[in-house]
């Protein structure tokens, strides 16, 4: 090796790059700690929760600005670094009444933001696909008075949850997701429209499809018993029984897909705090 060549970024072993990397992603976090009171606080009720959010929009936030000063110095800086944040960080997108802007901004960060949509891996989705407002959002008259009151008269559009089901069949590299149905009107939604999750189940590596409801098991015995596992489930009906095909998998089917540690939550502290009811 010439003595006089100049060591470059790249030369340097992956093991002491991503260790920059790492530094780079995590400047400016000690901000915002898991042993902050506002982030791990009470969520039965709507305020709290909200606020949870929104101390989880501005993690997300931060992370995302460290990522793009990565992306946008060169492409290997990019793939390297989202490579190796991603493989361990879940988005999580869930719906919420809120009445805090900023967990409507993190909904609406996690559909569309570009390095996302290109770099995910991994899912967790607290299933909603109603359309009706007053259903959706209890509380928007309070939030959007809120908006006007601090913002002036135009009010942000807020996502609606069928726009996750596109989001998530346009994510290239995804890897695993986990389905949460909490609710019985959740699922009757699901039901209206399957066809996108047949799409996604064809790439992935990892699927589950959590019914966490009550009736959920009279879902599970409906789907044993219909035609198409009676019949040995065909392949040519599986775009159309996806659901009865999902609930009816073998627990090991997914044996030799990766079990991955996820360090990160984009979206969420804590992913297991309980849903607000459906009006």
């Amino acid at each position: 090796m010439d003595h006089h060549a100049k060591l470059t970024f790249f030369d340097l072993p992956y093991d002491i790059r991503s260790m920059i990397y790492k530094l780079v992603l995590e400047d400016g976090l000690d901000r915002f700690t898991t042993d902050d009171e506002t982030i791990q606080g009470d969520t039965s009720d709507l305020a709290s929760l909200a606020q949870q959010l929104a101390n989880a929009y501005r993690i997300m936030a931060r992370q995302l600005a460290n990522l793009k000063k990565l992306a946008v110095l060169s492409r290997t800086f990019e793939e390297e670094a989202c490579e190796q944040f991603f493989r361990s960080t879940q988005i999580y997108i869930r719906h919420e009444p809120s009445t805090f802007p900023e967990y409507q901004q993190a909904v609406e960060l996690l559909i569309n933001e570009p390095l996302f949509r290109k770099h995910t891996v991994n899912v967790r989705w607290g299933v909603m696909i109603d359309k009706d407002e007053n259903t959706l959002y209890p509380y928007s008259q309070d939030y959007f008075s809120r908006w006007r009151y601090d913002n002036g008269p135009t009010v942000p559009r807020v996502p609606w949850p069928e726009e996750v089901p596109r989001c998530l069949v346009r994510m290239d590299k995804l890897d695993s997701i986990h389905l949460d149905v909490d609710h019985g009107r959740d699922w009757v939604d699901l039901c209206g429209n399957p066809k996108w999750l047949y799409q996604v189940y064809l790439r992935v590596k990892k699927l589950r499809l959590a019914l966490n409801f009550r009736g959920a098991t009279r879902a599970v015995n409906k789907a044993w018993k219909s035609r198409y596992i009676r019949n040995g489930r065909p392949r040519e009906l599986l775009e159309r029984n996806i659901l009865n095909h999902l609930l009816t998998l073998p627990e090991d089917h997914f044996r030799d897909a990766p079990d991955r540690l996820i360090k990160n939550h984009f979206g969420a502290i804590d992913p297991e705090w309980p849903r607000l009811p459906r009006l």
